[in-house]
């Protein structure tokens, strides 16, 4: 009786080593790649509701939150920039879409988006970069 049950608290503890060897998913995580930003509509009237459509090249895999980042470039005047972050659990399930309100300025505006952090698990420190991926933008025209 006691052989049998050291050899189940042996076979527990060697299980419990090996699985926590796979633990560990950022040994497989892998960050998203976008391929483009679409905004509708791309030419809007001041204060219309716009929506960028963020298209993945690549969805990533075993990615657990994503915090995002769409900004509001005016091209001629600095100073009317705008910048919306956002997070987003299980990223990889659909993709990144957002809905703003077009600038109150007419002229021509850069929107660019990019993932400012990517967490592979919950286990590490919030707000760390684990990962990154590629920036894509798109212009707005505002009449």
């Amino acid at each position: 009786m006691k052989k049998t049950f050291f050899a189940l608290v042996a076979c527990f503890i060697a299980m419990q080593l090996i699985s926590c060897d796979n633990d560990d998913i950022t040994k497989d995580a892998v960050s998203p790649t976008f391929s483009k930003l679409t905004l509708s509509p791309s030419v809007a009237s001041t204060s219309d509701s716009v929506t960028a459509h963020v298209s993945y090249q690549y969805n990533g895999k075993n990615i657990y939150k994503n915090t995002y980042q769409l900004t509001i470039t005016n091209n001629s005047n600095i100073s009317n920039n705008v910048s919306y972050t956002w997070d987003e659990v299980d990223p990889t399930k659909q993709e990144p879409e957002y809905k703003f309100a077009a600038p109150d300025s007419a002229g021509n505006y850069t929107v660019s988006f990019r993932a400012t952090f990517i967490r592979y698990s919950t286990h590490g420190p919030n707000g760390e970069l684990y990962g990154s991926a590629n920036s894509v933008s798109s212009t707005l025209t505002v009449r």
